[in-house]
Protein backbone atom coordinates (compact mmCIF):
# COMPACT_ATOMS: atom_id res chain seq x y z
CA UNK A 1 0.00 0.00 0.00
CA UNK A 2 1.22 3.52 -0.86
CA UNK A 3 1.68 5.99 1.91
CA UNK A 4 0.25 9.48 1.60
CA UNK A 5 3.05 11.94 1.13
CA UNK A 6 2.10 15.55 1.82
CA UNK A 7 5.42 16.71 0.43
CA UNK A 8 4.44 15.43 -3.04
CA UNK A 9 1.18 17.35 -2.87
CA UNK A 10 3.00 20.51 -1.83
CA UNK A 11 5.56 20.10 -4.61
CA UNK A 12 2.82 19.47 -7.17
CA UNK A 13 0.86 22.50 -5.95
CA UNK A 14 3.96 24.73 -6.04
CA UNK A 15 4.77 23.62 -9.59
CA UNK A 16 1.16 24.15 -10.60
CA UNK A 17 1.17 27.69 -9.18
CA UNK A 18 4.52 28.40 -10.79
CA UNK A 19 3.21 27.25 -14.18
CA UNK A 20 0.11 29.41 -13.76
CA UNK A 21 2.22 32.45 -12.84
CA UNK A 22 4.50 31.86 -15.83
CA UNK A 23 1.46 31.68 -18.13
CA UNK A 24 0.08 34.86 -16.59
CA UNK A 25 3.46 36.58 -16.93
CA UNK A 26 3.72 35.55 -20.58
CA UNK A 27 0.19 36.80 -21.28
CA UNK A 28 0.94 40.12 -19.60
CA UNK A 29 4.22 40.56 -21.51
CA UNK A 30 2.35 39.84 -24.74
CA UNK A 31 -0.31 42.39 -23.84
CA UNK A 32 2.34 45.00 -22.99
CA UNK A 33 4.09 44.41 -26.33
CA UNK A 34 0.78 44.70 -28.16
CA UNK A 35 0.01 47.99 -26.41
CA UNK A 36 3.52 49.30 -27.12
CA UNK A 37 3.03 48.55 -30.82
CA UNK A 38 -0.34 50.33 -30.81
CA UNK A 39 1.22 53.30 -29.04
CA UNK A 40 3.98 53.39 -31.65
CA UNK A 41 1.35 53.35 -34.41
CA UNK A 42 -0.50 56.22 -32.74
CA UNK A 43 2.76 58.16 -32.58
CA UNK A 44 3.31 57.67 -36.31
CA UNK A 45 -0.27 58.74 -37.02
CA UNK A 46 0.20 61.89 -34.92
CA UNK A 47 3.37 62.72 -36.87
CA UNK A 48 1.51 62.18 -40.14
CA UNK A 49 -1.38 64.34 -38.95
CA UNK A 50 1.03 67.14 -38.01
CA UNK A 51 2.71 66.92 -41.43
CA UNK A 52 -0.62 67.05 -43.27
CA UNK A 53 -1.77 69.93 -41.08
CA UNK A 54 1.43 71.84 -41.84
CA UNK A 55 1.08 71.19 -45.57
CA UNK A 56 -2.50 72.48 -45.52
CA UNK A 57 -1.43 75.72 -43.83
CA UNK A 58 1.43 76.14 -46.31
CA UNK A 59 -1.01 75.68 -49.18
CA UNK A 60 -3.39 78.15 -47.55
CA UNK A 61 -0.56 80.69 -47.23
CA UNK A 62 0.34 80.25 -50.92
CA UNK A 63 -3.30 80.69 -51.88
CA UNK A 64 -3.55 83.86 -49.78
CA UNK A 65 -0.37 85.23 -51.40
CA UNK A 66 -1.76 84.47 -54.86
CA UNK A 67 -5.02 86.20 -54.01
CA UNK A 68 -3.09 89.23 -52.70
CA UNK A 69 -1.06 89.37 -55.90
CA UNK A 70 -4.18 89.05 -58.05
CA UNK A 71 -5.93 91.78 -56.07
CA UNK A 72 -2.92 94.07 -56.45
CA UNK A 73 -2.78 93.41 -60.20
CA UNK A 74 -6.49 94.04 -60.60
CA UNK A 75 -6.25 97.29 -58.60
CA UNK A 76 -3.38 98.54 -60.76
CA UNK A 77 -5.28 97.62 -63.91
CA UNK A 78 -8.46 99.33 -62.74
CA UNK A 79 -6.61 102.47 -61.64
CA UNK A 80 -4.21 102.56 -64.59
CA UNK A 81 -4.46 104.98 -67.49
CA UNK A 82 -7.64 104.63 -69.40
CA UNK A 83 -7.42 104.44 -73.16
CA UNK A 84 -10.14 106.38 -74.87
CA UNK A 85 -10.76 105.73 -78.47
CA UNK A 86 -11.31 108.81 -80.58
Amino acid sequence: MLKYNARNDINWYCHFQLDEKEKESFALRSRVRSLEMKLEDVGHLKELEATVHSQKWEEFARLAESMKSLSSTMTRTANGPSHEFS
